[in-house]
């Protein structure tokens, strides 16, 4: 990704929700990858999924642990339009269910 921008949020570390979301509604990039903290994390990937996401079942039964990734289509036209459920949770895994190789 040549044209990939890192950006550093400090408010993040001991942020809240509205904190996440606000950062995510001032974006103008086509894809976002957030990398943060809990317990923020899982209550933002509760917040944005969708109850009929394909693993949505998975994120409600478990904590959102360490180094999970949460993986999100929406199909929204932009960042500002994202709201609670308006995300299709198409994955989620743990670091334990990732293979040696």
């Amino acid at each position: 990704m040549p044209d990939a921008v890192m950006e550093i949020e400090p408010g993040f570390y001991h942020g809240v929700i509205d904190a996440y979301l606000a950062s995510i509604w001032g974006q103008d990039a086509e894809k976002l990858m957030i990398i943060g903290h809990n317990p923020t994390c899982d209550e933002l990937a509760r917040y944005l999924t969708a109850p009929d996401s394909p693993a949505a079942e998975k994120l409600m039964a478990h904590h959102f642990g360490t180094a999970t990734l949460a993986i999100f289509e929406c199909e929204i036209d932009k960042w500002s339009e994202l709201g609670q459920g308006s995300g299709n949770l198409i994955q989620l895994l743990r670091p334990k269910e990732l293979s040696d190789t």
